[in-house]
């Protein structure tokens, strides 16, 4: 079986899926599968809407950044509302982080809308305490832009921020931001330029 253009076959000869690096906090409390979504959604909070004629993201198990077969997405949709994914984890003061992801954007006609507007965008809220709760008291937000959709996979990358000097914990979340759909893969916020 082909795990993808970043498979880790291991010495007892089973391989698996892109694995993300120790440092990267998407993998906090033993769910290393969260920010590649293998198999699942895992921890990513997805907003409910009872009124919606889909759901505003979910998990797809047919579009992976890797085409690993075991692998899969966060599918985030956007008709009357918006649709996003979040998760809080616990981070450090005073830290350099960088943030990305990578994305695929579903065709859309342009002419409809700014090629400058930002389609999708994941961003890093930091918190004083450890549970994503009370003043934001930082962001920093990567975009991808209308005039950056495409037909393959591709990746944004925040560079280098530092946290606030109270942050206690950061929440993540990839929103879209026009009407549409997009794919998201390979989250992170680490202290490392990598996934």
């Amino acid at each position: 079986m082909e795990y993808g253009a970043y498979a880790v076959c291991r010495t007892d000869h089973t391989c698996a899926c892109r694995q993300p690096s120790t440092t990267n906090l998407l993998t906090q409390n033993n769910t290393k599968s969260d920010p590649g979504f293998d198999g699942t959604l895992g921890q990513w909070v997805v907003p409910t809407c009872a009124g919606c004629p889909r759901p505003l993201a979910e998990y797809d198990s047919t579009k992976d950044a890797d085409r690993c077969p075991i692998s899969g997405s966060a599918h985030i949709t956007g008709d009357f509302l918006l649709g996003s994914i979040s998760r809080c984890v616990v981070a450090s003061a005073n830290t350099t982080y960088y943030l990305g992801y990578s994305y695929l954007i579903a065709p859309l006609d342009p002419s409809v809308m700014d090629p400058d507007s930002a389609f999708l965008d994941c961003t890093a809220d930091m918190y004083a305490g450890t549970t994503c709760s009370g003043d934001i008291l930082s962001s920093r937000t990567v975009d991808t832009l209308v005039k950056e959709r495409n037909v393959s996979w591709a990746s944004k990358m925040s560079g280098a921020f530092r946290s606030h000097y109270q942050t206690g914990s950061i929440r993540v979340s990839c929103n879209l931001r026009n009407i549409g759909e997009a794919w998201v893969d390979w989250v992170y916020l680490n202290t490392a330029e990598s996934f």
